[in-house]
């Protein structure tokens, strides 16, 4: 499980990446990515917890 945390909050920090240097066009499309990634972690970090 621990494995999944850490490639989840790697995948989370390319989403902020993304959203930090998105072109105006694509802001919208970075944030959905973005609290996908966010909602992703906070689900592994849950499951991790009830194991």
């Amino acid at each position: 499980m621990n494995n999944g945390i850490t490639q989840s909050m790697m995948e989370l920090k390319q989403a902020e990446q993304n959203f930090k240097y998105a072109a105006p066009e694509f802001v919208s499309i970075s944030i959905i990515q973005l609290l996908a990634a966010k909602m992703k972690v906070d689900m592994m970090l849950i499951l991790s917890k009830q194991n």
